[in-house]
């Protein structure tokens, strides 16, 4: 472990004192005339600062006389409600044995916590414990709790000191203090009743998951799985009404055909779009198409940053999962991001535009479906600024297992099909499009075409391979025509707070990183086909992914001939104000 000082918050992460706190706040706000509260409205008295919890059904002059009634229940009986979650004893013998200093710091106050430890034995695995003070409403405050348990420990090295939490009050506390944080995923309940659920029983769309899926990926008993979308597909492929497009992102042809027996790093994609209008879709259309297409925009968006000097690094935005991170854990670097849509979603907003009118189809009569390798689509599909006058700009989004199950469903021998090839013109892409599936490709993919324009001539060497691998961070210097640009790729969340924590702190100077979710990029998406922890299999697809992007005829995005007829028909430039309408966002503070 490279932790030297262990930090943990005590209710819901050490002890299930749940019930006797619960009990606690009904009774104080029964005292009000208050009742009638849910399990999950009586869930948030659990962690926060009560001065904060009680504010929320009670006028500021009456919350001090709930919080005195609270503890008077609480001394008295509540914090007998408690025990020690499984595992915790033998957990913390087993830190304390490997020599490492261990405090507890909670938003209870002091005196009760150490009656707690003390009365199920956990005091002698603890250095200190620190805790909120009576009459001090900010003592309690988690960020002041940490702060004092590490001066407690007289240690300053913060990058090796780490606080375990079970809500969001403890993940803001440690960043704040300046030390990283883990969440926990609670127990709750007993018996029957119990489940794993969000701390506080709030709705995950509440929570900070990103939704990424790789905890789909990673369950070792098949006991979590993505929402399923197969039957609103198949709603609307039997929808007389309904012309339904379908849109392949690009990792989902080096993988799908692990689904049916075929080896790892298999490029199915002829096979796949044979499936696809086998299924009834109307249209099969590329993903790959609107990466070319984000690749105009972004790097349009990249040559003015730079020229400017203003709002650098430039980071990506394709990954959704990844900027529901940035709106959660450092909503002070929004400005940050490229305003460009990700491939999805532009995808279907030029489909309800660009493509309806040539077709003759109103934008309320077409269906758009994705196949995405990554489940942090779907809640994407779903944000509201993704929409034009009520009508969303991608309908339904299935994962690349979900397409198994539905093309298994149709009876159809997938490793039997004959070669299809994409619809016209949203079909139609390049080699730089192809590698957005692996990690470092939307950057490499950026570069191709910044070079470019950057040397105003068609440049022969456009494989930038220090951005390449499945490292965790990946940093290189690129010379173009006498200009360096710095760069930096990096996936997983850990290595993406790590280097955003680095930017912060002055210790690294970049023009444009590139940051994905899931480690090694979308080839590792929670959608995908399971590869169990095997990551052979990732580096199969990798290479299948550049294999793939070597053999097109155009491998810059810029050279896409539907890319420059869609600007010169409908966009006009890139960058252009009717381009930022329909092909950009903005992004949103979620911490507040």
């Amino acid at each position: 472990m490279g932790w030297d000082v262990l930090l943990f918050d005590l209710d819901g992460t050490l002890t299930d004192s749940g019930p006797g706190i619960m009990h606690a706040a009904e009774t104080a706000l029964a005292s009000f005339g208050i009742t009638g509260l849910c399990e999950r409205e009586l869930r948030y008295f659990v962690g926060p600062p009560l001065v904060e919890s009680f504010a929320v059904y009670l006028p500021q002059a009456d919350v001090q006389t709930a919080i005195d009634r609270f503890r008077a229940y609480y001394r008295e009986t509540g914090w007998l409600e408690n025990e020690p979650y499984p595992g915790v004893r033998e957990c913390l013998h087993t830190l304390q044995a490997a020599g490492k200093r261990m405090y507890v710091a909670t938003s209870k106050l002091e005196s009760m916590a150490r009656q707690v430890l003390t009365h199920f034995d956990l005091m002698q695995y603890f250095d200190g414990v620190c805790g909120g003070i009576a009459d001090d409403p900010e003592a309690g405050k988690k960020v002041n709790v940490v702060r004092r348990a590490l001066r407690e420990a007289e240690y300053t090295e913060y990058s090796r000191a780490i606080l375990s939490g079970d809500r969001e009050y403890d993940i803001y506390g440690g960043h704040a203090a300046g030390i990283q944080t883990v969440g926990v995923l609670s127990g709750v309940g007993r018996g029957f009743n119990a489940v794993v659920a969000p701390a506080g029983l709030k709705p995950l769309a509440e929570t900070e998951c990103v939704f990424c899926g790789q905890c789909v990926q990673a369950c070792p008993v098949g006991a979590l799985s993505e929402i399923d979308y197969k039957y609103p597909v198949w709603r609307a492929l039997n929808d007389p009404a309904k012309t339904v497009v379908v849109q392949t992102a690009p990792a989902v042809r080096v993988a799908i055909g692990e689904a049916f027996g075929l080896p790892p790093g298999s490029v199915s994609t002829g096979k796949m779009v044979t499936a696809l209008r086998m299924l009834g879709f109307d249209r099969v259309f590329d993903t790959d198409f609107a990466a070319d297409l984000t690749i105009m925009e972004e790097t349009t968006e990249l040559i003015a940053r730079i020229k400017s000097g203003r709002n650098l690094p430039i980071l990506t935005s394709c990954c959704p999962g990844w900027v529901k991170f940035l709106e959660h854990q450092f909503p002070e670097l929004i400005y940050m991001p490229s305003t460009a849509k990700s491939p999805q979603q532009m995808f279907g907003a030029i489909t309800k535009t660009y493509f309806a009118q040539k077709a003759g189809i109103a934008p309320e009569n077409l269906t758009v479906v994705s196949v995405m390798p990554c489940l942090s689509k779907k809640y994407e599909a779903a944000r509201e600024e993704f929409s034009r006058d009520g009508i969303r700009d991608v309908d339904i989004v299935i994962s690349t297992r979900e397409l198994a199950d539905m093309i298994r469903e149709a009876g159809i021998q997938f490793d039997q099909l004959e070669e299809g090839e994409y619809d016209s013109p949203l079909g139609e892409s390049t080699g730089a499009a192809v590698i957005f599936g692996a990690t470092g490709g939307v950057l490499e993919a950026a570069l191709r075409t910044a070079a470019d324009w950057i040397a105003g001539e068609d440049l022969q060497e456009i494989d930038f391979t220090g951005v390449r691998g499945l490292d965790g961070i990946k940093e290189a210097a690129v010379n173009i025509n006498g200009l360096e640009l710095h760069v930096a790729v990096c996936s997983g969340l850990g290595n993406a707070r790590k280097l955003l924590e680095k930017i912060q702190k002055g210790e690294a100077d970049y023009q444009a990183i590139e940051i994905m979710a899931c480690p090694g990029g979308c080839l590792n998406g929670g959608g995908q086909p399971y590869h169990h922890g095997d990551t052979t299999i990732l580096q199969k697809r990798l290479e299948a992914l550049y294999r793939d992007d070597k053999s097109q005829p155009v491998r810059k995005s810029h050279r896409n001939p539907s890319i420059q007829r869609l600007y010169a028909e409908f966009l006009g430039e890139p960058g252009s104000h009717f381009a930022h309408q329909l092909l950009h966002t903005a992004y949103v503070d979620r911490r507040k």
